[in-house]
């Protein structure tokens, strides 16, 4: 398959006319797709996934840093207290 790339003032003709013009020819044509379209459309679709995994982050820091403090900070609370009423319980002689 052949890419022709034509190059035509729309004012004077259309890529419709351009098209049929090759079709009568014997050429099988078609009309492609703006590439700057589908280049937005990429753009968009990037810019969604980078909101989706911004977000999914956001939210992962907003669970993990409390989780953090408890596993390290009231753990080791936990311990110093348990520590503390172990030590100071009467031992039997």
């Amino acid at each position: 398959m052949a890419l022709l790339s034509v190059d035509f003032d729309a004012d004077v003709t259309g890529a419709r006319d351009i098209i049929s013009a090759l079709r009568n020819q014997g050429f099988a044509a078609q009309l492609q797709q703006n590439s700057d379209a589908r280049a937005q459309l990429e753009v968009l679709k990037r810019s969604g996934e980078i909101t989706s995994w911004r977000r999914a982050m956001i939210t992962s820091i907003v669970f993990a840093i409390p989780l953090m403090f408890i596993a390290h900070i009231l753990m080791e609370l936990y311990v110093v207290v348990i520590n503390g009423v172990l030590l100071s319980l009467p031992t039997r002689a």
